[in-house]
């Protein structure tokens, strides 16, 4: 059987802010995370990926095209080259934070969940290998407190697999139903034709839940998460079946959902 790890029952899910408030500050950025947390949410979910001289950096696109015009890959620039560009608006100096800056401002404030970002290039070049290890080191240099909040996310079984291999310690999420042929899907885990029986949780897309799935998770004491409610009907439809965790675009209207 699966994390033999105790599932809390009549609790409100936890509130998870998805890249931080970024519909109110740039995604993924210092101000984003601070005005989530100013709105008392539970969590912020966050990517990483790594640039060309392997340094953690939160950032969720491929390329720099959204704040550059440039599409050129994060893995192609170094940090201090990533350092020149602003993020939000012109003049705002907001720059791409490092995962260690994330880690120091936030780590001991909320739970943090980091998704590794591995994609086709990544893993032919071992560089999501490579990322994974540096995500680890930073991870487990903190309070042990600290590393009982944080969870690490990807679609790449590989990336958690080697995860809880060096770092068993650490919760580990599955983003199940991924559309690159090396995912895991629902099918596959349940069909027992994939076992990752160190999962802490499986995080789906709203649209993919079901009652099934959420049983079958609860069944073997893992939490249910789910991105991203917006709305009214798809905060209500995820409560009905019992998810353990929320991701939303908009924390301040999730919060005040539940009060």
């Amino acid at each position: 059987m699966a994390n033999q790890n105790k599932r809390q029952t009549n609790k409100r899910p936890l509130l998870i802010s998805h890249r931080g408030a970024h519909r109110e500050a740039p995604e993924n950025s210092r101000p984003g995370f601070e005005i989530a947390l100013g709105y008392g949410v539970d969590g912020i979910e966050t990517d990483v990926q790594l640039t060309r001289d392997g340094i953690p950096v939160l950032f969720h696109d491929v390329t720099t095209y959204r704040i550059t015009g440039r599409r050129k890959r994060i893995s192609s620039y170094t940090y201090e080259e990533l350092k020149t560009f602003n993020l939000g608006k012109e003049g705002a100096r907001e720059k791409i934070p490092t995962l260690a800056e994330a880690l120091e401002l936030f780590g001991s404030r909320t739970s943090l969940l980091i998704e590794i970002k591995s994609r086709k290039h990544d893993r032919l070049s071992n560089r999501s290998q490579e990322l994974t290890d540096k995500v680890i080191a930073e991870i487990v240099g903190l309070r042990t407190s600290i590393q009982a909040k944080i969870r690490i996310l990807s679609f790449d079984p590989d990336v958690l697999e080697r995860t809880n291999r060096f770092a068993p310690q650490l919760k580990c999420v599955l983003n199940a139903n991924g559309g690159d042929s090396w995912c895991v899907t629902c099918g596959d885990l349940m069909g027992n034709r994939v076992s990752m029986e160190f999962l802490s949780a499986l995080c789906l897309e709203r649209k993919e839940l079901s009652p099934e799935v959420v049983k079958w998770v609860h069944d073997r004491g893992m939490e249910m998460l789910t991105y991203c409610c917006n709305t009214r009907p798809q905060v209500e439809l995820a409560l009905a079946l019992g998810v353990d965790g929320i991701m939303t675009d908009k924390p301040g209207w999730l919060v005040g959902f539940f009060e």
